[in-house]
Formats: structure tokens, C-alpha cells, sequence
């Protein structure tokens, strides 16, 4: 499984948009020639801000490019394309008073997270709260057909593993550029999406903001999620991230995306992940937009010198159990896990 890159915030004026298509035409070439040297690409994932306000028209334009231009660069069809919302997925003028008042009040409550539950199982009582991304949601059924929700999960058969996705929305509550720790996955989330995860293979969330964005009522979301899987995919920080988290269980990779297309502000990064939870190993190709062409990240990580990450992950179920690490190979992954933390 490959990990190719988020989408972009779309911007509005013409000398953006020119730089805008030079950066993502680009990077649909570079894409092609990592495929020619690694080989065939499973799945593209976006970890959310595909929009930046949230409208349908940016969603439009993200589509065109992500079915004619990425997924044939990456030899994918649509059906290979999973995506889950972040905060610029929220349109904000869609978040009625209705809605404010009831996620307040959902966080005020004496058990915030009983109270979650309730409301996010019920079609008629999450409306409110939904509303802000039904532009998002539209997009996302390109990809999901059939989808209800701004939340999915799904088991695959992929190169004969068994692959288990749980894509998370952590901007339900998002309403402004500040949200603070006011934000949650919650545990309903949790328990919905990672039903029947524990015999998969490979187990794989994804979701737009880092832990610590999480109000203080849901610490538990993080817990059950770095328990359960493997691999952590995050959007949301504008400068790409890799750490190996040894509690509450081991061996758990955790890689922030950074942002495909981020104006001149910010570097455009993204990422290419080879995963072999069979012999317990990913390898993370950190790419980066150095003006007029993409290139290994070479400064990324002083354990990647040439751009590439040779990183422990957690094994499948079924693997045959790994022989004891030589004390050279124990001092190496500490260097890793002191690095990359």
C-alpha cells in the first residue's frame, strides 16, 4: 500500500492558479515515475482540507484533477481513492445557531461521550451538526458511493492481505480558523469504525488533526485508536511528520502529510508509503517541491538521507513471529524512535 498525496486548498486569484496547476501537473509526473521505479500504487488517501472553504465549486475542481490527472498518473481507478474531511471541508456559513448551541451542549453534558453517541447514531438528531459538510460529503460519494456520512470503514482484500480503513471526521465541530482543543473523534466513532479490526492484517486510520487537537473529554479516542492500529495517517500541520509510538501497544507509525499544494508559504510536500505488515516493515518516500520539480526530501530526517524512511511496523496476526534484534539493531531503533518521535 502506497500513501500518495493529500489534496490541496484551492485558491481563488490567476497567479495562484497558474502556480496552482505547475505544482499538481507536476506532481501528477513525479507520481508516474516513483510507479515506474517502485511499482504498481494501491491506494491514494487524502487526510482532509481537499477544499478551503468548503464549497461545491472547489470540490469540482478537486475532482477533475484527482480522476483525470492523479489516478491515471497512479495507474488507480476512483474506486482506489479514499478520502475523509478536515477543517477547510467545513463550510461555515452552513453551522446554524441550532448547530452551536448543540455541540456546546454535547460538551457540557456530565458524559460528553454517551451524549455523542446518541446524537451521531440518530439521522435526525446529527443533522445539524452535519450540515456543514454536505458540499464535502457530495465530493466524497465520488469515491465512496453510498455514503450517508462523513465517517466510513471498510476491509479489503489487497495483494492477498487483509486491509482494514477507518476513515475519521474530526472537524464535526469544527466552526472556526480557532477550534482550539474543542474538537473530537469520540468514542462512538471509535467503536463504529474499528468494529471486527483486530484479526486484519494491516488496520489503518485515517483523520485530519493530530490528537492534540482533541477536547479534553476525548483522550480516550486516542487510546483506542494507537491500541487498534497500525498505521495513523494525519493531515492538518503544515510541515510533513513521522514518529513510532511504542504505548499503548507497539509498533504504531504515525505520518502527517504536510499539504500537496500550500502556496509559496509553506513547503509542498507529499508522501509515498510502502507497508509489509508480514515482515513488519514500511518504507516512507518523503517528496518535496523544491520551485520547478519535485525531489526526495533530503533534509526531512537525518535517518533518510536519500529521502526515504525505513521504518518498524506493527505485524499482521498471521506473520511468523520475528527473531530477537541483534544489540546493533536495538541500538538503531532507538536512534529511529528518538528521531522520528
Amino acid at each position: 500500500i502506497r500513501r500518495p498525496p493529500r489534496s490541496t486548498p484551492l485558491y481563488s486569484s490567476a497567479a495562484s492558479d497558474v502556480y496552482k496547476r505547475q505544482v499538481l501537473g507536476c506532481l501528477a509526473a513525479d507520481v508516474v515515475k516513483l510507479r515506474a521505479e517502485i511499482g504498481e500504487i494501491d491506494l491514494i488517501v487524502l487526510t482532509g482540507d481537499i477544499a478551503n472553504f468548503g464549497t461545491a465549486d472547489e470540490y469540482t475542481q478537486a475532482t477533475t484533477w484527482l480522476t483525470k490527472h492523479l489516478a491515471s498518473s497512479a495507474g488507480v481507478t476512483p474506486a482506489q481513492i479514499r478520502v475523509v474531511p478536515g477543517n477547510h471541508d467545513v463550510h461555515r456559513g452552513s453551522i446554524t445557531r441550532t448547530a452551536n448551541v448543540l455541540a456546546k451542549g454535547l460538551l457540557s453534558e456530565d458524559d460528553p461521550q454517551q451524549a455523542i453517541a446518541e446524537v451521531l447514531s440518530s439521522e435526525a438528531e446529527r443533522a445539524p451538526l452535519l450540515a456543514r459538510q454536505s458540499a464535502y460529503l457530495t465530493f466524497a460519494q465520488t469515491f465512496h458511493p453510498g455514503l450517508t456520512v462523513p465517517w466510513w470503514s471498510e476491509r479489503s482484500k489487497i495483494r492477498g492481505l487483509t486491509v482494514h480503513l477507518a476513515g475519521f471526521n474530526s472537524a464535526l465541530f469544527s466552526a472556526s480558523a480557532d477550534d482550539g482543543k474543542t474538537l473530537l473523534l469520540s468514542q462512538w466513532q471509535c467503536n463504529a469504525l474499528l468494529a471486527g479490526a483486530n484479526p486484519a492484517d494491516l488496520t489503518i486510520a485515517l483523520l485530519h488533526h493530530p490528537f492534540a487537537y482533541l477536547h479534553e473529554c476525548d483522550r480516550g479516542s486516542e487510546e483506542a485508536i494507537l491500541r487498534r492500529c497500525g498505521v495513523i495517517l494525519n493531515g492538518h500541520l503544515h510541515q510533513p511528520k513521522a514518529r513510532i509510538a511504542s504505548a499503548p501497544a507497539p509498533d504504531v507509525l504515525q505520518l502527517t502529510a504536510g499539504a500537496s499544494y500550500a502556496g509559496s508559504k509553506w513547503a509542498n510536500v507529499y508522501q509515498l508509503l510502502e507497508l509489509d505488515p508480514m515482515r513488519g516493515e514500511a518504507r516512507a518516500h518523503f517528496r518535496v517541491w523544491e520551485g520547478h520539480e519535485w525531489i526526495p526530501d533530503l533534509n526531512r530526517y537525518q535517518m533518510a538521507p536519500d529521502g526515504v524512511a525505513t521504518l518498524p511496523l506493527r505485524r499482521s496476526p498471521k506473520a511468523p513471529a520475528p527473531r530477537a534484534m541483534t544489540p546493533a539493531e536495538l541500538a538503531l531503533s532507538r536512534l529511529f524512535d528518538d528521531e522520528f518521535t
